[in-house]
C-alpha cells in the first residue's frame, strides 16, 4: 500500500473507533407501563385500594 492509503486506513481507523464504541453503549429496549406503574408511589396507592375492595 501506499503512504497515501495507510494514511487514509489509520484515519478512518482513528474515526471510526469511537463511533463503535458509542453505538455498543447504546441500548435500546422496551419500557413495560406496567412495571413502571407499578413500582411508582401513586401506582402502588392504587393497587391497595383494589385490594381493600
Amino acid at each position: 500500500m501506499s503512504k497515501v492509503g495507510v494514511g487514509l486506513l489509520l484515519s478512518a481507523v482513528l474515526v471510526l473507533t469511537p463511533v463503535w464504541a458509542a453505538a455498543a453503549d447504546f441500548k435500546v429496549g422496551v419500557v413495560d407501563g406496567m412495571d413502571v406503574v407499578s413500582k411508582s408511589a401513586a401506582g402502588k396507592g392504587v393497587q391497595d385500594a383494589i385490594t381493600r375492595k
